[in-house]
């Protein structure tokens, strides 16, 4: 019995890795820069904003002199689950969240620029509550936390007047929490299982400024793995005891275009593959049992945005809209969506605004809102849990602000 609940917990642990988030597709996240979301990510390979190193180092070849900046994100998603067998709906079991980032970024010659970046790239939480609305969710987990922190420093020379290269490495911590109902077994036990680790990564980009009005970015973070660690907890019987999942952060390709029609308009679009199908095999390492195996099958995905800033004296105002496709699918597979947030297909609207004080300060503001599609849940009954059968619907806003200091 005790093994058979610490492989059903460190099997969770797996799962809510590769539980969908409401800000992007998987569990990753696109919220560290205010501006960037105005326009809804585009030509974030491009765009001047030191938060933006996080993409491509080489942006920071556009710092005139010293720049610092921080912003802050509240995410408010709308999470519902409806299961089509007996009608019953959740309430919203998404959580707000708030997140933060921030950046500074030094020319140190005519020809190098240096930065460091502090970022939170990936996370969820959502909470079901111990008596679900619809039973059957009981044997899934119910309430989960997923938090990340990405320390990056980057640097970046300008190699001709046309060519900067740069390069970074992201150091991220990353902390998960998560708590179910195990078995059909053991329908009563309640389990907790956390653990955190740290893992590395190198990021390396291209800012390509090929004409006066034509601005080209392109960018890589490859994949990295982090060997989660921690501790398992169950109420009754009591017990304690050691949970382990290796989750894989998938590489990313960015590709980013700005044009400039005039001095005070430019657009600018994006292009991003995240290669989420690397996360095919998670590997679970269970006390007293052989290593088991999550088959993830995810696919590789896609993220579309096109985007706009127009300057007006000491104002800035944009707008973007983007599109991106989710990793999952509603198949009766690991792959599937399951109830946790299940990431579909997604739109995005968002504006934002800068005014530009004189003296070197900026203050930003942003707001987005994501339409999901309805998101179809189909997990057919385990020696574990019970058949799901319903959907998802689901929408998120963002609101942001940024502070920035240009010496």
């Amino acid at each position: 019995m005790r093994k058979l609940l610490l492989l059903s917990s460190v099997l969770s642990l797996g799962v809510l890795s590769t539980t969908a988030n409401a800000q992007s597709s998987g569990f990753a996240a696109r919220v560290a820069s205010t501006k960037l979301q105005g326009q809804a990510y585009a030509g974030s390979a491009v765009y001047n904003d030191a938060i933006a190193q996080f993409v491509n180092p080489a942006i920071l070849s556009q710092v005139k002199r010293f720049e610092a900046t921080i912003s802050n994100t509240g995410i408010f998603p709308s999470v519902k689950y409806k299961d089509f067998g007996t009608n019953a709906e959740t309430g919203n079991v998404a959580k707000d969240v708030f997140t933060g980032a921030a950046a500074f970024a030094a020319k140190i010659h005519n020809c190098v620029t240096v930065g460091l970046a502090v970022t939170t790239p990936y996370g969820l939480k959502f909470d079901y509550g111990h008596n679900p609305a619809v039973p059957d969710l009981k044997n899934y987990v119910v309430n989960a936390e997923m938090k990340s922190v990405a320390i990056t420093p980057s640097i970046a020379v300008k190699v001709n007047p046309m060519i900067t290269l740069g390069l970074g490495m992201d150091a991220q911590w990353t902390d998960i929490k998560f708590s179910k109902y195990p078995t059909l077994l053991a329908p009563a036990l309640f389990t907790t299982a956390k653990g955190d680790d740290w893992s590395y990564r190198l990021n390396a980009g291209i800012l390509i400024e090929a004409t006066d009005a034509v601005t080209l970015g392109f960018a890589v973070k490859t994949q990295m793995k982090a060997k989660i660690r921690g501790s398992f907890t169950a109420n009754n019987p009591a017990l304690n005891n050691s949970a382990a999942a290796d989750i894989v952060f998938p590489t990313s390709y960015t590709f980013s275009a700005k044009y400039d029609f005039c001095p005070e308009w430019s657009v600018y679009t994006d292009i991003v593959r995240t290669d989420w199908s690397s996360i095919s095999n998670v590997a679970l390492r269970v006390p007293g049992n052989a290593d088991s195996l999550i088959i993830g099958g995810w696919k590789n995905v896609y993220a579309f945005s096109l985007g706009t800033s127009y300057n007006w004296q000491q104002w800035t105002f944009r707008g973007g809209l983007g599109f991106s496709t989710s990793p999952t699918t509603s198949d009766n597979t690991v792959a599937g969506r399951v109830p946790g947030v299940p990431d579909s297909n997604k739109e995005w609207l968002a504006v934002g605004t800068t005014y530009a004080f004189k003296n070197g300060l900026e203050i930003s503001g942003s707001y987005g809102h994501e339409f999901f599609e309805k998101g179809k849940i189909n997990q057919l009954a385990t020696a574990a849990r019970n058949t799901l059968d319903g959907r998802v619907k689901e929408h998120v806003d963002l609101v942001s602000l940024q502070l920035t200091y240009k010496w």
